[in-house]
């Protein structure tokens, strides 16, 4: 059975996600352009914690724009 401290100890050990460095990676990114309907759209994800905190748990870009295109294309089905 954990206590606070492990808790504490627990979310002190997990790296916390910086907008700035997911911003810098999805611009690094051949094809995504500042400005268009997804960029936005991203922005917009990756600003939510826990979607920055997925973002940044996964291994590569690839596997983080499966990731956020499958949301992107998720979001434009009414």
């Amino acid at each position: 059975m954990s206590n606070n401290s492990d808790l504490t100890s627990i979310s002190k050990d997990r790296k916390m996600y910086s907008i700035p460095e997911i911003m810098s990676e999805l611009h690094s990114i051949e094809g995504v352009n500042i400005g268009d309907d997804f960029h936005g759209f991203a922005t917009e994800c990756l600003g939510l914690r826990r979607n920055g905190e997925m973002w940044s748990t996964m291994k590569n870009l690839e596997n983080k724009m499966k990731w956020l295109h499958r949301i992107y294309m998720r979001s434009k089905t009414p």
